[in-house]
């Protein structure tokens, strides 16, 4: 998102980023706007990971927060007003197209192993935030495996890295290439997290722990290649484990 605003020349030299982030997105902003030498601003709810905060600040970041009901559609309107007021630029992974396309790069990634191994998947899982990565990668995999059934996971309750859309739908968000919505609760994607870490040393967070969850429960009915996503790392979740 920042290359693509750099070459549409939206961003400046000693420009001001904001963003609004449960943490994963803009933990990686901050990260490249340090290198780049972009001041950071991350609007992020107050009941966050200590960890997420930790590392917020530790990349130079200012952190702006809200109250966990403001969380995403008033966040939102929150940072278009800072930004539009300050002068300031505001990427909005929910809105922005270049987080869809960074992740057909993610599905042609995919597709390559799969082909390395000689595999033809049946199913794809991945986790709803912004929509951006199960958006990206199913446009790419539909077309490449037109028969591939694509399951969206949304939390049953609250679940960091994961949110619904009941009340905001992320504009970016293609639910015309998802067959399927199915929720996971956040302790058994804790737990299923801590089986990935202590029993396969796989260093993943929550969302990768839903992920996990249901594709062993998909797994269970038999006869199916399934493919899935890690998009989080345990960094973020010391605290839980």
């Amino acid at each position: 998102m920042i290359e693509d605003a750099e070459k549409r020349g939206i961003i400046k030299k000693d420009a001001t980023l904001i963003e609004v982030s449960s943490g994963n997105t803009g933990i990686a902003l901050a990260a490249i706007a340090l290198t780049k030498g972009y001041k950071m601003r991350v609007i992020i709810a107050k009941n966050a990971s200590s960890e997420r905060i930790t590392l917020l600040k530790a990349l130079g970041a200012d952190i702006i927060f809200v109250e966990p009901e403001e969380w995403r559609d008033k966040a939102v309107k929150i940072g278009k007003e800072l930004a539009k007021k300050n002068g300031w630029i505001m990427l909005n992974q929910y809105e922005n197209e270049a987080n869809v396309r960074a992740h057909h790069i993610t599905g042609k990634e995919i597709i390559n192993q799969l082909k390395a191994e000689r595999v033809v998947p049946d199913i794809f899982v991945a986790g709803i935030g912004t929509g951006g990565t199960i958006t990206g990668i199913a446009t790419v995999l539909k077309k490449e495996y037109p028969n591939i059934k694509v399951i969206g996971i949304l939390p049953e309750d609250r679940m960091e890295g994961l949110r619904g859309f009941e009340e905001f739908k992320p504009p970016i968000l293609d639910l015309s290439l998802i067959d399927e919505i199915i929720k996971v609760k956040e302790l058994d994607a804790k737990e299923a997290m801590k089986e990935l870490v202590k029993n396969h040393g796989l260093l993943v967070g929550i969302s990768s722990g839903a992920a996990f969850y249901l594709s062993k429960k998909l797994s269970e009915k038999g006869g199916k290649k399934i493919v899935t996503l890690f998009p989080d790392g345990l960094d973020k979740y010391l605290s839980y484990i």
